[in-house]
């Protein structure tokens, strides 16, 4: 009998902030897409903040496929999550890994930085050791993004 209620006067039911909320959502989905013009877009959002009913509501986006097509995609990523979840271990060694490249590419990068700068300074006279304020900040840096990726490793 309530499932009869439910589908025989949805309709005439009383609209809440959510309803309007996801309504409202559904049209700016549909401007962005081209669907509605900004002055559409404009009217029926203002009809939707005034709207009464779900059937005021439901009359708002009748015409546009995004609303129902909105609640059929949203049901697949449930079923999705526990199928990710076996898939952590081999997300962690990939992270652990890129984190490893990373780590590598920096100290290349500041090994190759310091070389140019000690070209600059071999090619300039070789007077005053001027590199020495790029290359030990630099450093610095490195070790300590090195430092904290071993203690977030774990050893």
């Amino acid at each position: 009998m309530s499932t009869a209620d439910a589908s025989g006067d949805s309709g005439a039911m009383r609209a809440g902030t959510r309803d309007r909320d996801a309504t409202a959502e559904a049209l700016q989905q549909a401007y962005a897409e081209g669907r509605l013009s900004s002055e559409e877009h404009d009217e029926r959002l203002a009809k939707c903040y005034q709207a009464v009913t779900l059937a005021d509501l439901a009359a708002l986006t009748a015409d546009l496929p995004s609303a129902g097509a909105k609640a059929a995609p949203a049901a697949p990523p449930a079923p999705a999550a526990p199928q990710s979840m076996p898939s952590v271990a081999p997300a962690a060694a990939w992270s652990q890994g890129a984190s490893r490249k990373t780590l590598q590419g920096m100290w290349l990068g500041w090994l190759a930085l310091s070389l140019f700068m000690i070209a600059i300074w071999a090619f300039s006279g070789m007077g005053y050791f001027w590199p020495i304020w790029v290359i030990v900040p630099t450093a610095f840096g490195a070790a300590m993004a090195t430092i904290s990726r071993r203690n977030s490793d774990g050893g």
